[in-house]
């Protein structure tokens, strides 16, 4: 469960309900600062910039899925989270912790690939129209 603490009444009903939990099974808690997450819409723009970028880009030959881009624009674009384990650094790139300014910033970054590319975005509507009508 997850509870969003912003006012006192929410802070409340979140103790309270903390203190009628039952004894077993043995529960956690982890309270920690809010972030908002992304949209659906952000997603949905996220995913449409890179399926056109993949669409395009093969036509030239350069034939990488959606995913595939969704990784190169992670590593050309952000910092990767870091951790050491048993010595060893660990670096995980991942658009999960990306705050929303900072994953519509990514998406920027994207859209200014596809204009160096001579790519002409579509908006998500018109793109899926355009898929439709190729298939």
């Amino acid at each position: 469960m997850r509870l969003k603490l912003d006012t006192h009444k929410a802070k409340a009903h979140a103790a309270e309900f903390i203190l009628n939990l039952p004894a077993k099974p043995v529960c956690e808690v982890e309270v920690k600062e809010y972030r908002r997450q992304r949209s659906l819409e952000a997603n949905r723009r996220h995913w449409s910039l890179l399926s056109q970028i993949s669409y395009w880009m093969a036509k030239r030959g350069e034939k990488h899925s959606s995913e595939t881009w969704h990784i190169y624009f992670l590593r050309e674009f952000t910092e990767p989270a870091t951790d050491i384990i048993k010595g060893k650094m660990i670096q995980e790139w991942s658009s999960k912790k990306l705050t929303s300014f900072e994953f519509n910033e990514f998406c920027n970054e994207i859209e200014a690939f596809a204009g160096d590319n001579e790519i002409t975005l579509m908006d998500l509507e018109q793109w899926r129209e355009f898929r439709r009508a190729s298939r």
